[in-house]
Parts: C-alpha cells; sequence; structure tokens
C-alpha cells in the first residue's frame, strides 16, 4: 500500500510490521521511559520542593508544560538512543543553563571519539569473533569444520563483550557529544572499562549507567533500610528484562540475565 511504501523510504518500518532501519520498539523503549520520567516528576513536584540543584522547583510549574514536554520527548541528540536524562534534569538545564565546555574539551573528547571508531574498524577487520557470534560457528554450524571447546566459547564471549562495550561506547559518546555542544550535560553510560570493575554492583554503574540511574530514581525504593533495598533489586531488574525485550520469543534469555543478576546482587549485598 502508499502508506506502508511511505514508512518504508523513511526507514523505519511499515505500521503493521517493525521491519526497517530501526523498529518501532527501539523507538517506544526510550519514548516510554521519557514519558514515565514526566509524568513521575510532574506528579512528586506537588507533592514535595526537592532541594537537589538539578531538580526543579515545586512552583515552577511552567516547566512542565507541553512545550517542554515535547522538547524532552523528541530532543533530536538523545531521541534514538539516549543517554537518558529525567525530565527535571533536562528541564532545569534548559531552563537554568549551568553547564559550559571549552572549545578544547569538546576538540579532545572528538579526537578519543575517533580513535576509538578507528579501532573498531581494525578489530573488525582482522579478528573474527564477531563473524563467530554471527554465524554461530562455535556449534559447528554452517561452515565450522568442528565445534569450539570450552576455552575458545569463553575468550570468544570475552572478546565479544569487549567488542559490544566499545561500540555501543562509540554510540553514545557521539550523541553525549553533540548534547554538550548544545549545552545540556546528560550523563556517561559508559564512565570505566568494565574489565576494571570487579563486582556486580559496579559493572552496572559503568555499563548503560543512565539507565540504572533512572531505574534507581523511579522503580528502586529511595530507603537507607537494608532489607527494603534489597527487596527492591527484583522488581528493578524485572522492568529491566521487559525494557530489554522479555515480552518477545525466546523470552527466557532476558529473564535468565535479570534473574542472575539480581541474585548475585542480592548476594553482594
Amino acid at each position: 500500500s502508499a502508506a506502508r511504501d511511505v514508512f518504508s523510504w523513511l526507514g523505519v518500518g511499515s505500521a503493521w510490521h517493525s521491519h526497517g532501519v530501526l523498529d518501532w520498539e527501539s523507538f517506544f523503549r526510550f519514548g516510554m521511559l521519557r514519558q514515565l520520567s514526566y509524568f513521575i516528576d510532574f506528579r512528586r513536584s506537588r507533592w514535595h520542593q526537592s532541594t537537589d540543584p538539578d531538580e526543579l522547583s515545586s512552583q515552577d510549574l511552567r516547566s512542565y508544560g507541553l512545550l517542554f514536554y515535547l522538547a524532552y520527548l523528541f530532543y533530536p541528540p538523545l531521541f534514538l538512543v539516549g543517554p537518558i536524562m529525567d525530565f527535571n534534569s533536562f528541564a532545569s538545564q534548559v531552563s537554568q543553563p549551568r553547564y559550559s565546555v571549552s572549545t578544547p574539551h569538546l576538540v579532545w573528547r572528538a579526537v578519543k571519539l575517533g580513535i576509538y571508531i578507528v579501532a573498531v574498524d581494525v578489530f573488525v577487520h582482522f579478528c573474527y569473533q564477531y563473524s563467530f557470534s554471527q554465524y554461530k560457528l562455535w556449534i559447528g554450524r554452517r561452515f565450522a569444520q568442528r565445534t569450539f571447546d570450552s576455552f575458545e566459547v569463553a575468550i570468544t564471549a570475552c572478546v565479544l563483550l569487549s567488542f559490544t562495550f566499545v561500540k555501543t561506547l562509540i554510540i553514545w559518546r557521539l550523541t553525549r557529544l553533540v548534547a554538550l555542544v548544545d549545552g545540556l550535560e546528560p550523563p556517561d553510560n559508559s564512565p570505566r572499562c568494565l574489565h576494571l570493575e570487579l563486582s556486580f554492583a559496579a559493572f552496572w554503574r559503568s555499563w548503560h549507567a543512565s539507565f540504572g540511574a533512572w531505574t534507581s530514581r523511579y522503580i528502586s525504593l529511595s530507603t537507607n533500610d537494608f532489607q527494603s533495598r534489597i527487596v527492591s533489586i527484583w522488581p528493578t531488574f524485572a522492568f529491566a528484562a521487559l525494557w530489554y525485550g522479555g515480552y518477545q520469543r525466546p523470552w527466557w534469555p532476558c529473564w535468565l540475565w535479570a534473574l542472575l543478576n539480581a541474585t548475585m546482587l542480592t548476594l553482594e549485598s
């Protein structure tokens, strides 16, 4: 149909199928987080007045108007992949900019980003672990003459994890760099190399950190009680499993991943 051709030309799939450059669920996941952030922050603003400098005053209800809502929802640099900013932080930085970055600092960030891009390109050209994962060579399918032994599988998984970290780091650092040029300071999704972290809690502070901060702000229980903090781990990872695709088939990998993380974080605590 004509409508389907238009959606296909736009590269975002059709109204009935999730095919295309980026499926509708990718837009929905981040959009849903922003909408929840807006409505929860709006409700909280009517209950109490925060002393956090990044929080809006409970009296400044103009910032919860339609214009700020649409700007937050469709802010171009962070629209597709984040990093995720809560609404109050976004609106307060737009209303009263406090962050100023020097040109040499931005140039240095751009140079480092270019180094990361070249490094990933060289890696993909000379190392084939990513192709191994795409063709499932470790279980002897397609072109493999034999299956991988346990050591080779472990090495391949470690290299793929590192590759995924650097790949997402490039994407997040690029979108954050554009936002910094625009005068906003979103959180850094990858503040430290994941291989430097020695615990599950530290790992989640270095991998998709803005999503972790979002769940801590809106799902985890804000309390100093030890038992309450332990209990809040489980709904947090249940939400994360759904957000990462636990509603699709096969659904079990996301839920198993969430179960393992919640269990290990509970034991660590």
